[in-house]
């Protein structure tokens, strides 16, 4: 099964906690380094626009990593949370 981003839950998310948050970055474990892009700054807000967005860096998800949302907060601190929702091809 394919885990595609889950962009409306990211945005939910980052709705909620914005007043704390400096950055908010989706991307694909393992393949954090090559997959993941800041989707909200706290200086330039939304940078995609998750109502609309369908892949991030040309991918829709991935069939063996598990896409995330990492949130960057003002004290410093991380939190990781998955963000995806699986589809079935049967």
């Amino acid at each position: 099964m394919m885990k595609k981003y889950n962009f409306k839950k990211a945005r939910k998310i980052i709705n909620v906690l914005a007043d704390e948050l400096v950055r908010a970055d989706m991307g694909i474990v393992p393949d954090w380094h090559s997959t993941a892009e800041t989707v909200w700054s706290k200086e330039d807000r939304f940078l995609i626009n998750l109502s609309r967005a369908k892949e991030l860096g040309g991918l829709q998800g991935s069939y063996r990593g598990i896409p995330k949302l990492e949130l960057l907060f003002k004290d410093g601190s991380e939190i990781t949370i998955e963000c995806y929702t699986e589809e079935n091809k049967a």
